[in-house]
């Protein structure tokens, strides 16, 4: 096979740790009549690739997931050809994606074009890179479970995180009391210059006492937790009357089981939140992403890119992906760049 029609891509050689991310030589894709050939330019990073890479959603007595596979759900490119039935894009246009299976590890993807996003001009390729997953999600956990109002008590776990730090500009722009939490000192300062009220040190502080403290014993409003394991309990028990809780994240493991009758106390409430359940028409995805856009050349948020890798480094992209010190986004840079 040729060179021509051969492309470099990171395989998932088996489940475990970043070192099963090894660099391969294999065919490009095939454009159905649907489809879009993007040559990316920079491909996006994220939690639930380490999810995909450790088989971590696998319930007890499933078979280990098949390898070799292609990571990556997020990026931008360029589209280079389209299908026969293509009306959406033409080659040329600078897009972005956002989309299970986009297998974005890659110099080339074959995706289906009504999922693609056009770009502004005014925004950056690494600006893109870094806000649609996080700029998406933040732009509907803050409008679909409250509509946020001057003097709203937010909580929002991980504020230094991609997503997390989104959440807390978007909200402070809004009006919340934003109330973050934190590793460290150094993180405290930087969710502060976000907007954040307070910063609350998981490692020093117990939650549930200093929410109280800081809200008069009212609680929060809104708590949209990405951390989840055992400090999910004390998230949802800083929640205010009528209080939701969003649980969207698990880097701190799953959370512990929920006795329902407990919402009863205080009327709270934990609802469930899934990217793609909102981006489900090419209009829902337009149009939210046109939000995030007018957000950003706004400067009501402001991506944050922790570290841009070459793509035949992705191990060590995952390497500093799991590094408690990172603030910002991890972005992989294919070697026709």
């Amino acid at each position: 096979m040729s060179e021509q029609t051969l492309m470099n891509a990171i395989h998932v050689t088996a489940i475990g740790g970043p070192d099963v991310l090894e660099p391969v030589k294999i065919p490009k894709p095939v454009v159905g009549v649907q489809d879009a050939l993007i040559q990316i330019t920079l491909a996006s990073i994220n939690q639930n690739d380490v999810m995909e890479r450790t088989d971590y959603y696998r319930h007890e007595g499933e078979p280990i997931r098949e390898t070799p596979f292609i990571l990556g759900a997020e990026g931008i490119g360029v589209v280079l050809a389209v299908g026969s039935d293509v009306t959406e894009v033409k080659p040329g246009d600078r897009v972005g994606f956002v989309m299970h299976g986009a297998q974005s590890y890659a110099e080339f993807a074959a995706l289906p074009a009504a999922r693609l996003i056009p770009i502004p001009d005014e925004i950056s390729d690494d600006v893109a890179a870094a806000v649609l997953v996080s700029g998406l999600s933040a732009q509907i956990m803050l409008s679909a479970y409250k509509s946020i109002k001057k003097g709203d008590t937010v909580l929002i776990t991980a504020g230094t995180s991609a997503l997390g730090s989104m959440l807390v500009q978007w909200a402070s722009h809004l009006g919340a009391r934003v109330i973050a939490t934190v590793r460290s000192s150094q993180k405290a300062d930087i969710v502060r210059g976000y907007g954040a009220v307070a910063a609350i040190n998981t490692t020093e502080e117990d939650l549930v006492p200093r929410i109280q403290q800081l809200t008069d014993g009212q609680g929060g409003d809104l708590a949209l937790d990405a951390v989840g394991g055992d400090l999910f309990p004390q998230v949802f028990e800083s929640l205010g009357t009528g209080g939701t809780v969003v649980p969207y994240g698990i880097v701190g493991g799953k959370q512990p089981p929920l006795d329902v009758l407990s919402l009863v106390d205080r009327s709270r409430r934990v609802a469930g939140f899934m990217l793609f359940d909102y981006l489900r028409s090419r209009s829902d995805l337009l149009e939210r992403s046109q939000q995030v856009f007018d957000a950003v050349t706004a400067g009501i948020i402001q991506p944050k890119v922790a570290d841009t890798f070459p793509l035949i480094e992705a191990a060590q992209a995952h390497r500093q992906l799991e590094n408690s010190r990172r603030v910002g986004k991890i972005l992989l840079q294919p070697s026709h760049i």
